[in-house]
């Protein structure tokens, strides 16, 4: 328990990153976030969600979003909540870049719940050009 209040506190704290990233992409800084597809989790079942950043570009934050914004964050119960290397969804190995984020959620409350992945990405750094 102690744990899932810890990574909806992480969640809940990334959002907020997200509209800061979303206001430093107006300004040129090329940090822009990206959402998975919506997912529906039944009463007492598990949801995952996914995203990756594009192309080569590397993730620096992730977290979930309800895509109902009439569910109350203590209704979101993240089992877990880390980055992710690939679209098979595996965590990053140590001293890898990853390239995106992977929420899994419980849902203990006897209706629906609809949440989504997020990820702040960075674009990768361009090399200099040949002299």
């Amino acid at each position: 328990m102690r744990r899932d209040r810890a990574l909806l506190v992480f969640a809940l704290s990334s959002a907020m990153f997200v509209l800061m990233a979303g206001r430093a992409q107006a300004q040129g800084s090329g940090i822009y976030v990206l959402r998975s597809a919506a997912v529906t989790v039944a009463t007492e079942t598990t949801g995952t969600a996914q995203v990756l950043c594009n192309g080569s570009d590397f993730a620096i934050s992730g977290g979930l979003v309800s895509a109902d914004s009439s569910v109350s964050p203590e209704k979101m119960h993240v089992s877990d909540s880390f980055p992710i290397s690939d679209a098979s969804g595996e965590p990053t190995l140590d001293n890898a870049g990853p390239r995106g984020w992977r929420t899994i959620v419980f849902n203990p409350v006897p209706e629906p719940l609809d949440f989504q992945a997020f990820v702040v990405c960075l674009p990768s750094p361009t090399p200099p050009p040949a002299p």
